[in-house]
């Protein structure tokens, strides 16, 4: 008898980018509002849906988190959030004054 394999088992691992293209990807990023989206969704390990459906609510910068609702699976939860990201937002706010993030 033949075993069946479900199709996750045919999922193969992301490419990952070593710190200095990071690093290359913020820099040639001259728009605020794209570096800041990127900062956040690398910094925080963000899904690209998780980082469009952020809230200026969902920023906790006393306790340097950022509240994912509704990630994958349907579930919250919290994950980190970085000094740069951070400074990045808010300079982010400070120019722009977005109504709804």
């Amino acid at each position: 008898m033949e075993k069946i394999r479900s199709p996750r088992a045919k999922r193969k691992l992301p490419v990952v980018l070593d710190l200095s293209e990071v690093q290359s990807l913020f820099l040639v990023t001259k728009n605020l509002k794209h570096k800041a989206i990127l900062m956040m969704t690398y910094s925080s390990g963000l899904r690209a849906s998780e980082t469009a459906s952020l809230k200026l609510t969902d920023i906790d910068s006393k306790r340097m988190m950022v509240r994912v609702s509704q990630g994958k699976g349907g579930k919250d939860r919290y994950s980190i959030l970085s000094q740069t990201a951070l400074e990045h937002l808010r300079q982010y706010w400070h120019k722009y004054r977005p109504r709804e993030w």
